[in-house]
């Protein structure tokens, strides 16, 4: 068990999870040490966000807080895309740090604490900026096409190869959540707010169990997304 104390700073630390029952203890297990680590100047707290999963999921969440009181869950009633479920974390936990990490271990949880050293030379947003990543030549190719795209076409900035993997302020937070987007896309509202930010390369790994949620249909319709919540181009072409 981790002690905690009242008077540390709340780090939250947001999961989006959508049936991933057999993947969170083998994520748990290796977040845990970090959560050690972190409770030496933080109060740490895991939040799962649990996007209306319909296996054991919740189940595997609650098991885990039988025994580690920082972990928490909120579930949403229906499920929403990706962005979405993120930014519904954002807008119902409190805490003075946020932090965003896959369940999935694509992003190593060691690196958080990376994240809070680069905190301490005062930057507000410190992200994983991918570097690489375990998957096929021309995906990764249309990947970094379409963010040259969306930066050229976007109202805002856009932070190129970056992660929503990473560490913000509650300042930080704070500006993001007043967007109001029905489609909500984190990386364009962290360029619009502004802040000081850093971001520390890094490979993403192969994802530890099973198979990806996100197929093809999902990349196109994040694609078409991240261009509409990104710029009014569309809006005045006419």
């Amino acid at each position: 068990m981790l002690e905690q104390a009242n008077s540390k700073p709340i780090f939250s630390i947001l999961v989006p999870v959508c049936n991933e029952e057999r993947v969170i203890p083998l994520f748990f297990e290796r977040m845990y040490p970090v959560l050690q680590q972190l409770a030496t100047e933080f109060e740490p707290h895991l939040i799962f966000l649990n996007n209306a999963s319909d296996d054991g999921t919740l189940e595997a969440i609650k098991t885990l807080r039988k025994t580690y009181p920082l972990v928490f869950v909120i579930t949403l009633a229906r499920r929403v895309q990706f962005m979405s479920s993120l930014e519904f974390g954002l807008k119902n936990c409190s805490g003075d740090y946020y932090v965003f990490i896959d369940v999935d271990l694509e992003d190593p949880p060691e690196m958080i604490l990376d994240f809070v050293r680069k905190h301490r030379e005062g930057y507000d947003v410190v992200y994983g900026e991918r570097a690489d990543r375990s998957e096929a030549w021309i995906i990764k190719t249309l990947r970094k096409v379409f963010y040259r795209v969306m930066r050229w076409l976007a109202d805002d900035i856009i932070v190129l190869d970056m992660a929503e993997f990473s560490l913000m302020t509650a300042e930080v937070r704070n500006a993001i959540i007043q967007d109001h987007s029905s489609y909500p896309f984190i990386r364009a509202s962290i360029g619009r707010v502004g802040f000081k930010r850093i971001g520390i390369p890094y490979r993403r790994s192969a994802r530890v169990l099973g198979k990806s949620h996100y197929n093809a249909l999902g990349m196109v319709t994040f694609a078409v997304g991240g261009i509409l919540a990104s710029s009014t181009l569309m809006l005045r072409l006419p």
